[in-house]
């Protein structure tokens, strides 16, 4: 490759690996990988492109492993690759990571405890990885984590370290056929301000909200086999002040008390 070369494009390209020409040019400021369906892996060696922002192999189906990435990135865009498994300790190096897409890794069943490590992290979306059962132990706060979407997913349930997720905004478990419950940290969590469970069909006790929480503003049931609430529902704060709670309790034919 010439080594004045500062973009890329391979965009839907036949390639089936970059050459480490490509991964170890320093001049090398945008790569463009997506929808390279035969692209099977990236080189193993140092990486020293000067890629920042985003960094997207969405839709590279045949990509099931990598190592390691640009290290300036702040947005990584996996979507619709054959991804088994995060590296974390390949990106433990990623500073100004705030972004991770994973939605419709399909062979992706879990996620490793060193995620905890990305403490930049904003977005984490986990959309469609219909083989992914279990959401790793929070070992530290995370202090910037605002959106988690695990939507269509095969959780089975949350661990109650969750509550160290404490500026979590939007929690999306919509489809979660699996899902039977939640645990009642979940009322820990006080910045947030929409929880998704409609569609989760074996979704049958809401926990006890043992403390108040005063930005929920939005909480779906629709498709859930609930029946009956707690009287601690009455610590969602945010759903009585903002008239959400009728539309609730309308929204889910199932639901009979309050």
């Amino acid at each position: 490759m010439p080594g004045n070369i500062e973009f890329l494009s391979l965009q839907s390209s036949g390639i089936k690996e970059l050459p480490l020409s490509v991964w170890s040019n320093e001049r090398i400021s945008e790569v463009n990988s997506e929808d390279c369906k035969e692209l099977e892996k990236l080189p193993s060696s140092t990486c020293n492109l000067k890629v920042s922002g985003t960094f997207s192999l969405d839709h590279c189906l045949s990509l099931g492993e990598f190592s390691e990435l640009p290290k300036d990135i702040s947005v990584l865009d996996l979507a619709r690759t054959s991804t088994k498994l995060l590296p974390v300790s390949s990106m433990a190096h990623l500073f100004s990571l705030t972004t991770v897409k994973l939605k419709d890794c399909q062979k992706l069943g879990s996620l490793p405890i060193g995620i905890c490590k990305l403490n930049s992290l904003k977005e984490l979306d986990l959309t469609g990885c219909s083989r992914f059962k279990y959401f790793p132990v929070i070992l530290d706060p995370k202090e910037h984590l605002e959106f988690l979407s695990s939507e269509e997913t095969a959780i089975k349930e949350l661990h109650s370290t969750i509550e160290f997720l404490p500026v979590l905004k939007t929690f999306q478990l919509k489809g979660c056929k699996r899902l039977e419950s939640l645990p009642t940290s979940i009322c820990k969590l006080k910045c947030l301000e929409g929880l998704d469970l409609s569609g989760c069909s074996r979704f049958e006790y809401f926990p006890e909200i043992l403390e108040p929480m005063e930005r929920l503003e939005f909480l779906c049931f629709k498709g859930t086999a609930v029946k009956k609430l707690p009287c601690s529902i009455d610590n969602l704060i945010g759903l009585q002040t903002s008239g959400v709670s009728l539309y609730l309790f309308f929204f889910s034919s199932s639901i009979y008390s309050l």
